[in-house]
């Protein structure tokens, strides 16, 4: 009981007592944040998963505040499944008897339902091709063809499946978020290779592109180099395929992964709010961290000797208003990252001997080195 008392105060009193500090001059030296630390416990009411241990470890899941986390369902095509507290409800493209040949890919969960983006052929054809490589050798390389269309589905949350939005637009949707009307902000690259974000009916209509200050979408045409992204270099199209929507408390935030330090804030009316992230030194901001309070922010430093995977992580709370780091999280093994804070409680999906399942916990100051 204690340890959540701690939680409530923790992140309700950061605000205040920035109130009532005196103002920051170029003089006043640095701070350094505090440091909490994360103690999660599974939480068995929630059921578990099987998940085979050559799968990726799905570091992250969905939430929304509703009291539940969603995770992909493995191999990818499937959709989503959540763990709630009546158990596993699945969002699958198996369900989409409406559309041909759906592969999911992309999600968003909303208050009030959970969209699924799917890619749908129609009158689909696979076709068997014969490839010899440079050394001699046969390579048989499969693939369907037939027209190609894009979707939304929606589904109640438990999991009753509500029907698809098709999508005509003049780019290709990588990732989307929903507001409570059911209005859509979706952003991908067009024919042109220039990326694009923009707010789209309820239907899926396109209503008007929105332009975001010192981002990709504010030219006319991406340059043809890669651009920095996480310690190397990447082009425009992988880029905008690894950022992402979450929500948040006062609209939807957007963040190009470990390619900008800016996080756009989007009301449903258009209007957009930039804030540039203080990261620690040497780090990139990785993810947003969804939260019903100040914005969780995971940051990534690259290991210039080693692989990707060598990458140091942390994980900081920061302030939506100016882009502060206010205190640093650390999780408590075994556990290696969250998926969402709601309630004063963090949640996360811990992989181990063969399945997943729910934990939760709260912070406490961190007493070790």
């Amino acid at each position: 009981m204690l340890r959540r008392v701690f939680a409530v105060l923790l992140l309700c009193a950061v605000g205040t007592a920035q109130t009532r500090a005196p103002k920051v001059t170029s003089d006043t030296p640095k701070t350094t944040p505090p440091i909490f630390e994360i103690n999660l416990s599974e939480v068995s009411e929630y059921g578990s998963m099987p998940w085979a241990k050559d799968w990726p470890d799905p570091h992250q899941g969905y939430c929304s505040g509703d009291g539940s986390l969603y995770v992909w369902r493995w191999p990818p095509g499937q959709g989503l499944a959540g763990f709630t507290p009546k158990g596993i409800v699945t969002f699958l493209a198996s369900q989409m008897t409406d559309i041909p040949t759906p592969s999911a890919h992309g999600a968003f969960i909303s208050e009030s339902a959970v969209y699924v983006g799917a890619d749908s052929i129609e009158n689909p054809e696979q076709q068997v091709e014969t490839l010899e490589d440079e050394e001699g050798h046969k390579l048989t390389l499969r693939r369907t063809t037939g027209k190609r269309h894009q979707y939304i589905a929606r589904f109640d949350k438990d999991g009753t499946y509500k029907g698809v939005i098709k999508l005509d637009l003049p780019f290709y949707v990588y990732t989307f978020a929903a507001f409570g009307s059911g209005t859509l902000v979706a952003q991908g690259m067009d024919e042109n290779e220039i990326p694009r974000i923009a707010l789209l009916d309820s239907s899926g209509q396109l209503i008007r592109y929105l332009q975001l200050e010192k981002d990709m979408t504010a030219v006319s045409e991406v340059p043809k180099k890669e651009l920095n992204y996480g310690g190397g270099s990447a082009d425009p199209g992988a880029i905008v395929m690894d950022s992402r929507f979450i929500p948040s408390q006062t609209g939807i935030l957007f963040l190009r992964s470990l390619a900008s330090m800016r996080v756009y804030e989007i009301q449903e009316s258009g209007e957009v709010r930039a804030v540039k992230i203080k990261p620690p030194e040497g780090y990139d901001v990785e993810e947003l961290i969804t939260s019903d309070r100040n914005w969780l922010v995971r940051f990534r430093r690259p290991n210039p000797n080693g692989v990707w995977s060598d990458a140091e992580h942390s994980l900081f709370e920061v302030d939506p208003k100016n882009g502060d780091l206010l205190g640093e999280y650390r999780v408590k093994a075994p556990d290696t990252g969250v998926s969402c804070f709601f309630d004063n409680e963090f949640w996360a999906l811990r992989n181990k001997d063969g399945k997943l399942t729910v934990a939760r916990g709260v912070a406490e100051p961190h007493r070790g080195k």
